[in-house]
Formats: structure tokens, sequence, C-alpha cells
């Protein structure tokens, strides 16, 4: 498999993906928008870390 133009330029930058053991829980305002126990977190080089959860666990109307 080809690697992208990216990963050619800059191959020491790594993304990095996990499974969250804990439960994640959105807030904003004191209100609940999202709450799962299947969310993951995403790592990149001097970023901040991320976190995806799936659709279902969000309040979508909220947003």
């Amino acid at each position: 498999m080809a690697r992208s133009p990216g990963h050619q330029k800059w191959p020491q930058h790594k993304v990095r993906e996990q499974p969250v053991s804990d439960s994640v829980q959105v807030r904003a305002s004191e209100e609940s928008i999202a709450t799962s126990r299947e969310a993951i977190q995403v790592s990149e080089d001097s970023h901040p870390d991320r976190y995806y959860l799936p659709r279902e666990d969000v309040r979508m109307a909220m947003l």
C-alpha cells in the first residue's frame, strides 16, 4: 500500500487511536450532550487529544 503524501513528507508524525476504558460525558452549560462507553481517543503529535463518540450516544437535537 502506498503511503500518503503527508506521511512521505513527515514520516515521524504519529496519530494514535485507542478505545477509552471509562465512560465519556460531554456537557455544555450543565446539560449533558452525550455519554458513551464506546469513545475513541485520538492522540496526534503536538495536538490536543480528541474524542470520537458514536452518533447514537449523542443527543443530536442539542447540537
